[in-house]
Formats: C-alpha cells, sequence, structure tokens
C-alpha cells in the first residue's frame, strides 16, 4: 500500500477485530495529538479493501479530527469478496447477520478507545458499503450513518 500524503503527524496501524466465530481486521488511523475524547467514524467499503484511496479517506478523516476504522473484507474473500457479493448479501439474512456481526465488533472496537467519546460513533460507506451501512443503522439503533460515498 503506499503511503498517504496526510500520513504526517497520525497514527495509523491494521488491527484485528474479532466477534463470535468472525473476524475481520481493519485500518485504524488516529490523530497524533489527542487531547480530547473524539468522534469515531467506521468505513464500509463495497468490496474488498485493496484500493489506496479508501485507507487514504481514513487518514483524511483524522485529519480533521476523527478517530477512523476502515473494515476490510480481505479474510472474507471467499464470502463477499466484490460489491456484487454484498449487495446480495444484503438479501440473505444469514450473510446480513454475518456482515452486521462484523460492523459490530468494528463499533466495539472503536467504542473501546479511550480517545473516543462513547456515543460519537457513525458509519461511513462506500459504495455497497453504503447500503450495508444504512442497513446496520436501521436495525442497531445506538449508530447512524454520517455520509455514503458514492462510485458516480
Amino acid at each position: 500500500m503506499s503511503e498517504s500524503s496526510y500520513d504526517v503527524g497520525f497514527n495509523h496501524e491494521w488491527v484485528t477485530l474479532q466477534r463470535g466465530c468472525e473476524t475481520c481486521i481493519g485500518y485504524l488511523c488516529l490523530p497524533a495529538e489527542l487531547k480530547s475524547l473524539r468522534p469515531a467514524i467506521l468505513i464500509i467499503p463495497g468490496h474488498l479493501i485493496s484500493e489506496d484511496y479508501i485507507c487514504n479517506t481514513a487518514t483524511i478523516l483524522s485529519h480533521r479530527g476523527y478517530v477512523s476504522l476502515t473494515l476490510s473484507f480481505t479474510s472474507l474473500s471467499n464470502v463477499f469478496g466484490d460489491a456484487k457479493s454484498i449487495r446480495e448479501a444484503l438479501n440473505s439474512q444469514s450473510s446480513l447477520d454475518r456482515l452486521h456481526t462484523i460492523i459490530r465488533s468494528g463499533t466495539e472496537f472503536l467504542r473501546s478507545l479511550p480517545s473516543v467519546a462513547p456515543n460519537a460513533v457513525r458509519l461511513s460507506g462506500f459504495g455497497a458499503g453504503a447500503d450495508l451501512a444504512y442497513s446496520y443503522a436501521n436495525k442497531y439503533r445506538d449508530v447512524s450513518v454520517s455520509f455514503k460515498f458514492t462510485e458516480e
């Protein structure tokens, strides 16, 4: 992955998230100076997280004061490898429950960070990931969708 031009002054790392039998990795990006509790954004990609712009978006959000975590479906590529499979999962209750479990692990991880305001975790998504974010927020009222990125 290439280095972002926004990396200066930020901490970033890959983290492993687990909830039940589901495991996922995520790209965590935090502002270097955390003098107060910060809002957090969980970014849900619409496909495998292989494009630099998705992680760069997390870095840009941190540049603006957010703690950001981007989920990666790479570890689940045999199930949710592309936007089509994620959109199909929205119509399959078992697949949707599995994706919701992964999102829940991300929101719980963010809330566990001492730098994150517990009631300030929001969702955002790219393409099919935005649809998934809205689906999750409609079912679980402890988070809301702040914005979505479109492919257009």
